[in-house]
């Protein structure tokens, strides 16, 4: 059994959990299927055997556990159950107020209708792309500013650094031709 339906056996789960719990459950099954006895022997002729098409099938199992758990982890840590079920919620909500006013007004309306007029779902979606886009650049422009504040810092100590080297340098050359002159004043009176 999953983590999913652990986690979820003690709340409710959403039709569309349900439902990409079924396709996930689908994808495995039918790309497990894919890889049998024939298409091993295809790839590896003569070395296939018995015991490759064992450890291949092992292999494939462990690939299946794995990516079912990591799907299952994906769903949990995302909240993806509660969200949908919320969706569903909204959803179940709409569709009664339409059908209230629908009683009374004709015939239902479509979701789309709730839009202003000229505005499509489409419309919508690429304008809440728009909007993470703009997030997503205003993340990056900001991080970009500490990234060259940070260097500007950097450039600046980097060059209180070589001024203190170049100091400390002159310091040794001054130290170095005072020993000189000390060393040749000493050979002379010797």
């Amino acid at each position: 059994m999953s983590a999913l339906s652990d986690v979820t056996n003690a709340a409710p789960v959403a039709k569309r959990t349900e439902k990409l719990q079924q396709v996930m459950k689908k994808a495995l099954s039918e790309s497990r299927k894919a890889v049998d006895a024939s298409v091993i022997n295809k790839i590896y002729g003569d070395l296939s055997s018995p015991e490759l098409t064992e450890l291949i099938d092992d292999v494939l199992d462990q690939v299946t556990d794995k990516v079912s758990k990591e799907f299952d982890t994906i769903v949990e840590n995302h909240g993806l159950n509660e969200k949908l079920l919320r969706l569903e919620s909204c959803v179940a909500e709409c569709q009664s107020v339409e059908s209230n006013a629908g009683a009374s007004s004709g015939p239902p309306r479509p979701v789309a209708s709730l839009l202003p007029d000229g505005v499509t779902p489409q419309d919508v979606l690429r304008s809440s792309a728009h909007a993470l886009k703009l997030g997503e650049r205003d993340r990056l422009l900001a991080s970009l500013a500490a990234l060259n504040a940070e260097g500007a810092a950097l450039a600046a100590s980097i060059d209180d650094g070589k001024r203190s080297l170049a100091a400390k340098m002159q310091d040794i050359e001054r130290q170095r031709m005072e020993m000189q002159k000390t060393a040749d004043l000493c050979t002379m009176t010797a």
